[in-house]
């Protein structure tokens, strides 16, 4: 049970609706839209450079998808965050939220890579690991970055 004694997803629902600006929600949703575009593009691409000779060609295109997926992912959830109303001064400490990019770019540029260079079924399960990861590595990175005149539990 959630915190309000029903489903669990209903109390992630009325914070989203409760306490965030609804033009940050929207505006972290088209940042999203256009990092997964910009990265599918990038990705597809990658896959049409097949000759021996293309293959640095191939690994760059690679490496943009994810660095587009990377930075558009962290980009859309601290618009997000930025939409937030908590109801009291909240700040970030800017060492942990760029931590937090670096480390989002780098694994979905990795998982990109990895994908590429190994497109078998192992392949697929390593770049989701690789990506999945730093999803979580770069949630709770932003969440240390968050200074807040009270303490938070995890």
């Amino acid at each position: 049970m959630g915190k309000l004694g029903i489903n669990p997803f209903m109390d992630v629902y009325l914070c989203v609706r409760d306490q965030h600006a609804p033009g940050m929600l929207l505006l972290s949703a088209a940042v999203a839209m256009l990092a997964a575009i910009s990265a599918v593009l990038a990705l597809r691409r990658s896959r049409v450079e097949t000759r021996r000779e293309a293959r640095a060609r191939r690994y760059a295109w690679a490496a943009t998808g994810g660095l587009a997926l990377g930075i558009g992912g962290w980009a859309a959830h601290n618009v997000a965050l930025l939409g937030y109303t908590a109801g009291i001064a909240i700040t970030f400490h800017v060492a942990c939220t760029l931590a937090a990019l670096l480390v989002f770019a780098a694994t979905a540029t990795a998982a990109t890579l990895t994908l590429v260079r190994h497109p078998t079924r192992g392949g697929l399960v390593a770049a989701s690991l690789l990506h999945g990861g730093g999803l979580a590595v770069m949630h709770y990175l932003g969440m240390a970055a968050i200074n807040l005149p009270l303490s938070i539990r995890w």
